[in-house]
């Protein structure tokens, strides 16, 4: 056996046990210390640094700072919107859950305000406090896009302040079109992501609405693995761990 395949075999190994799983049998076993965040978050991330290794021809390489934000390496069917309107801020944090910081920095909520007021759904007034501040409002086609203004209470001083609030529509719109308002080259992006899997979900926990798609990819889509793993940008031990344990494959 080569190398590569060594460390093929070793990333499996770890990506089962991680799962409760003994490798030797590929069935579940009850072990406490198994069951244990720590030994799974461990078990994962040497899994992570196996899998650098292989996709470098099982060569040592050096670990680089974090990537900028890249819409491509995202996993946009699986952030979770709100039935409610909610702040920019509440859709920027929704979408940087789904983000392993070690390798991609967060996205922020300049590149977005910037957008909506070049689409003119948003305007940067000038209003005249105790000093002269800049504050976004809404113009007229703000309503027909999903974004509504309201009032809160600064926790802080109790003073009512107006809000910007996404009703689901504009979140979906902005998750949707997400590569065009950050100004990414989706086709090179694309190219340069196919060279490497993206792994960001792996050994995070599975949602009620993650698992319900995994069932009808897997038993009406009749996709693969391998398709199911990179929609949920997950690997393909996760995958097959997970319908084993919705009963779907032995």
């Amino acid at each position: 056996m080569g190398k590569v395949q060594q460390l093929q075999k070793a990333k499996l190994y770890l990506e089962m046990l991680a799962c409760s799983m003994d490798p030797t049998t590929q069935k579940f076993v009850e072990s406490e210390v198994l069951q244990k965040k720590e030994i799974k978050d461990i078990l994962m991330y040497v899994s992570s640094v196996i899998e650098d290794l292989i996709g470098n021809n099982g060569e040592v390489i050096n670990v680089s700072k974090p990537m900028s934000f890249q819409v491509s390496r995202l996993n946009k069917h699986i952030i979770m919107l709100s039935d409610e309107p909610i702040q920019l801020s509440g859709l920027i944090t929704r979408i940087n859950k789904q983000i392993d910081t070690k390798y991609m920095r967060k996205l922020g909520a300049s590149k977005i305000s910037k957008w909506l007021i070049e689409n003119g759904y948003l305007t940067n007034e000038k209003i005249s406090v105790v000093k002269e501040i800049s504050q976004l409002t809404i113009t007229d086609n703000a309503e027909s896009f999903g974004i509504v203004m309201d009032n809160k209470v600064d926790i802080k001083t109790g003073e009512i302040k107006p809000c910007l609030l996404l009703t689901r529509k504009a979140q979906e719109y902005i998750v949707d079109n997400l590569e065009t308002i950050l100004g990414e080259d989706v086709e090179n992006i694309s190219n340069e992501v196919a060279k490497k899997p993206d792994y960001s979900m792996r050994g995070q926990p599975w949602s009620n609405e993650e698992e319900d798609k995994l069932i009808l990819e897997y038993n009406e889509h009749k996709l693969s693995i391998s398709e199911i793993a990179k929609l949920h940008n997950r690997n393909n031990g996760g995958i097959s761990a997970r319908l084993k344990k919705l009963g779907l494959i032995e």
